[in-house]
């Protein structure tokens, strides 16, 4: 009688466990709908039929201490807060998706305090040739990131274009080290 007993706490136990894991794994996309934010590696949205927007945020440090950690853990002392923002467009293949990018910038904040008064230092524009893409691809029924990422959907609201993302923003030029 201990030992069924103890099998059944074990049995719970797993079961419990198991669908404490399960809260854990990231959202499969099946699907993808115009407006709607995705994350991968970054966040990217399909803006219309024919063009899309991904941004990379690296502006998320809570204070000038954690940025000076990042820096001293990464032995990087150059790096500071920024944002890639990106637009281009996008084809459907089958069930695949092939994103081009054909222009992108790179925004870097002097500190965390910029951030939050979204004072950008520097701001790089590139013309990218649409040489590469990246593929959305679905696997095992949902889309995956150039057949890596899993997709999920993102809370993140993100700008339609390189002209909205950069409207947020006030640009006083200075020289970073």
């Amino acid at each position: 009688m201990k030992l069924l007993r103890l099998m059944k706490v074990g049995l719970s136990f797993l079961l419990l466990l198991s669908a404490c894991q399960n809260t854990f794994q990231p959202q499969k996309v099946d699907r993808l709908e115009i407006g709607t934010v995705y994350q991968s590696d970054g966040e990217f949205k399909l803006v219309d039929g024919k063009r899309f927007v991904r941004m990379i945020n690296e502006s998320y440090f809570d204070s000038e201490e954690k940025l000076k950690e990042f820096r001293t853990d990464n032995e990087d002392f150059t790096f500071y807060p920024n944002i890639y923002f990106a637009e281009g467009t996008y084809e459907k293949v089958g069930n695949d998706y092939q994103l081009k990018i054909l222009k992108s910038v790179k925004v870097e904040f002097k500190n965390v305090a910029n951030v939050r008064k979204k004072i950008i230092s520097t701001r790089s524009i590139e013309n990218n040739p649409a040489t590469k893409y990246m593929k959305l691809s679905k696997e095992e029924g949902y889309y995956t990131f150039n057949k890596k990422t899993p997709l999920k959907t993102s809370d993140q609201k993100i700008p339609d274009s390189i002209d909205e993302f950069l409207a947020q923003y006030q640009y006083e030029p200075e020289e970073l080290e």
